[in-house]
């Protein structure tokens, strides 16, 4: 079933549009298949690079790893607010670059281990 709880209640609503959110939840799933095809690659890559097959900047040890669009934000929104989920954005976009490559060594650390 592709509706659960709070979602059958918002789709009795005369003006819910059922074919508007099932393009909608079409749509994020085919990004998040590009988002998984993405890191796939990268980890290909990565296991190769670890076997000196390849080598891969820093900036490609991330591809897929979108920082800049977040499909799950709407989720955070509703999880925990507006006010926390722009306080967490502006965090980030605040840092200076030195700040955010440190940031990214600190993934990749995590991302190895």
């Amino acid at each position: 079933m592709l509706f659960s709880g709070e979602d059958r209640e918002a789709s009795s609503n005369p003006r819910f549009d059922r074919e508007k959110a099932l393009e909608l939840q079409k749509k994020n799933l085919i990004l998040e298949k590009e988002r998984i095809e993405a890191l796939l690659n990268t980890l290909e890559r990565t296991l190769k690079t670890m076997r000196g097959e390849d080598s891969m900047s820093q900036r490609e040890k991330f591809k897929g790893f979108d920082f800049s669009y977040n499909p799950y934000e709407e989720e955070a929104r509703q999880l925990w607010g507006d006010e926390t989920v722009g306080r967490s954005n502006d965090f980030i976009a605040s840092k200076s670059d030195r700040e955010r490559n440190d940031m990214e060594k600190t993934l990749d650390e995590l991302f190895r281990g």
